[in-house]
């Protein structure tokens, strides 16, 4: 009966450590991962390298160039600000996954790689735009202007968390 009793004890003592170890299963939330690569193509070629990473409700934000420091910003979404960006993926269906590709045109100019995964519940999505930026071919694109939509969402968050608002922490 004693060893029962302790069987028991060290059951109920590691069991919640197993339920909440590296093997538990996570509800499916939003994970969402944007690239913008911009590049310049001219005689002063420069490219910006934009990502922002949305995982387990923090944000993470990174900004690289050869031209500036890097930038870095990582902080927590409150739980109306991961709804919004639920509802807006929902609402310009970005969990269809599909490739837009763009002319490229010669010359200076600035092409625009854009990479998206998401993944909202049970579903995945990819979503990749590429072609030369500011176009009318991009710009009048469906896909373009829905994924360039979140895209500025995100930014606004992080530009938000820069100025200091209570809104975007």
């Amino acid at each position: 009966m004693k060893n029962l009793k302790r069987t028991l004890v060290l059951l109920l003592l590691v069991l919640p450590v197993c339920a909440s170890g590296p093997h538990a299963r996570e509800q499916p939330g939003l994970y969402l991962s944007i690239t913008e690569t911009r590049t310049e193509h001219s005689r002063d070629s420069d490219s910006i390298v934009k990502t922002i990473t949305v995982e387990n409700g923090m944000l993470r934000s990174e900004e690289t160039s050869r031209r500036r420091k890097p930038v870095h910003t990582q902080f927590k979404l409150s739980n109306d600000e991961v709804s919004r960006l639920e509802a807006l993926i929902r609402r310009n269906h970005l969990l269809d996954s599909s490739n837009v590709e763009g002319p490229e045109r010669s010359g200076p100019h600035t092409s625009l790689d854009l990479s998206i995964k998401i993944r909202l519940k049970n579903k995945h999505s990819t979503i990749r735009i590429t072609g030369t930026a500011q176009t009318e071919e991009l710009d009048t694109n469906l896909i373009y202007r829905r994924a360039n939509e979140l895209l500025d969402a995100l930014k606004d968050l992080v530009e938000g968390h820069h100025e200091g608002r209570t809104d975007a922490r």
